[in-house]
């Protein structure tokens, strides 16, 4: 619903509502019960909950109901493959050597964009104009930016294809079974 976005400020009927935009992406939230686990599992996620002291620290997690680039990929389909042309993320200049990664969501005449920072190492693939570009070009896995040697040219249409990431951090404490 519109709660993962907006929450109301103001509300005296439907005309004047006002609404204030807390995220571009909706937040999350994913239970875990340890007490359904194998004890093998419940004890690898327990150290990993106190390697990262709780709630403290962050980490990457993969939603797999959204991450990967295509549509075809979101709830659980994960013999969709990722191709180059995927999502478009701009069109050259001959100057401009980097472009930020990202998703669209929606329709035509309604896009909405997420910018995808947490690209899954090994995965991105890149195409200028529709052909693949095995080289010339790296991606940051931290901010999910392309980095391009040399410029695309002028109109040419920058595409990729990924799997991502999200960041994730516990809250509360580890769950048990008692």
């Amino acid at each position: 619903g519109g709660e993962a976005f907006a929450v109301p400020t103001f509300d005296s009927g439907a005309d004047r509502s006002h609404r204030v935009l807390r995220s571009e992406a909706p937040r999350g939230v994913w239970a875990l019960r340890s007490e359904i686990m194998e004890p093998d599992d419940a004890n690898t996620l327990h150290s990993f909950w106190i390697a990262r002291k709780g709630p403290w620290a962050t980490f990457r997690f993969k939603d797999f109901q959204d991450c990967f680039s295509h549509s075809a990929g979101r709830f659980y389909n994960t013999d969709a493959v990722v191709t180059p042309n995927d999502q478009i993320l701009g069109d050259g200049d001959g100057t401009t050597t980097q472009f930020q990664l990202r998703k669209r969501y929606g329709e035509d005449d309604y896009p909405s964009w997420r910018t995808v920072k947490l690209p899954k190492a090994g995965t991105v693939r890149v195409a200028l104009d529709g052909v693949e570009a095995p080289s010339g070009w790296s991606v940051n896995t931290e901010t999910g930016m392309v980095t391009f040697t040399v410029a695309p040219a002028l109109g040419v249409q920058v595409t990729a294809g990924f799997e991502f990431e999200k960041v994730a951090r516990f809250v509360g404490d580890f769950p048990s079974g008692a």
